[in-house]
């Protein structure tokens, strides 16, 4: 059971108000329920009638890790009864399903995506993550774990920063130590940061390192690169140098759960262009007054960032009209 912050304060409670006997944080979830942290103290807790039911309705409605909730006591029981207003949320479409959303994390100020030195980088993949995190409204920044492998840290860089022009990338080792301390002012606040990425990218290690200790256990990556599911659950941890930290397990798929709507969002430079077409209801195929086709060809509108942003079109129009679009009650995190 993770330990609890001696205040409010240091659990994250900004801008809320004043907190009450009866408000605390999710900082764990286990098979039969949840862990709460108020302060100096971690409590066990069960989901009210009322939200059970209304999680069935509604898939976010669900109280996931980081969330403040308000409980009831009982004489044996700590019930969560509601939450209360979240400043982020990370959504995926579950594993597996073209038509069910999954909350993985709430309340979280910036996602660290980590992507190892000693595995082929997969652009598109990180390209993933940050869109996840910020149509969350959560800063993405990534991460290139054991930078002490060796690998050629520049190229790579300008790889990722040729598709991520504005996303922070830093390059650290664990290990050694190398390049954490640039990553001081993102914890500055008591500010909770995400830990995403496949499994095996050293998220585990990780955090043992910003803990000052074996917190978690580690495994060597498999002979086939893939990595190992060291992390099984979605856990808080309160770093010792201030600051939270979100540890959740690795992934091998990275389901967006956007509209169309939230897509022309995030890539709103496509967007900027197809506004501008002769017909509303362009498809930018071969339609006579296609800005988007004219900025093709002259050069002004990138081709594989086009063919990226027709996949994840494709992708959402897959689900059809199973998503309401948040894009009137979202900010993109910068």
């Amino acid at each position: 059971m993770p330990g609890a912050p001696e205040t409010f304060e240091a659990m994250g409670f900004r801008g809320r108000g004043d907190p009450d006997d009866d408000v605390g944080r999710i900082a764990a979830e286990y098979a039969g329920g949840l862990i709460v942290w108020r302060p100096g103290i971690a409590l066990r807790a069960v989901l009210s009638g009322r939200i059970k039911r209304e999680a069935k309705l509604h898939t976010l409605a669900r109280p996931a890790v980081g969330d403040w909730v308000r409980f009831e006591r009982s004489a044996n029981t700590l019930a969560i009864v509601s939450l209360l207003p979240r400043s982020s949320e990370l959504v995926r479409r579950a594993a597996g399903s073209d038509h069910k959303e999954q909350l993985i994390a709430a309340n979280v100020d910036t996602a660290f995506i980590v992507n190892a030195l000693d595995a082929p980088l997969r652009v598109r993949r990180l390209e993933r993550f940050c869109l996840l995190a910020r149509e969350g409204h959560v800063k993405p920044v990534v991460l290139l774990s054991k930078a002490d492998v060796g690998a050629d840290v520049a190229n790579v860089q300008k790889e990722i920063a040729r598709v991520l022009p504005d996303v922070p990338t830093f390059a650290v080792s664990a290990r050694t130590g190398d390049g954490m301390e640039a990553l001081e002012s993102f914890f500055e606040g008591h500010q909770t940061i995400a830990l995403m990425g496949l499994s095996g990218a050293g998220k585990s290690t990780l955090v043992n390192r910003w803990m000052g200790e074996e917190r978690l256990a580690t495994y060597d990556v498999r002979r086939d690169s893939k990595g190992r599911h060291t992390t099984t659950s979605r856990t808080l941890h309160e770093r010792p140098g201030g600051g939270l930290l979100l540890d959740m397990p690795g992934v091998r798929e990275v389901g967006l759960w956007m509209s169309e709507g939230d897509l022309d969002d995030q890539f709103d430079d496509v967007h900027t262009f197809a506004l501008q077409c002769r017909f509303s209801d362009c498809r930018h195929e071969t339609e006579p007054g296609c800005a988007v086709i004219d900025a093709l060809a002259q050069g002004t509108l990138d081709r594989e960032r086009w063919t990226v942003y027709l996949n994840f079109r494709n992708e959402a129009r897959r689900r059809g009209g199973n998503i309401p679009s948040r894009r009137t009650t979202k900010t993109r995190a910068r």
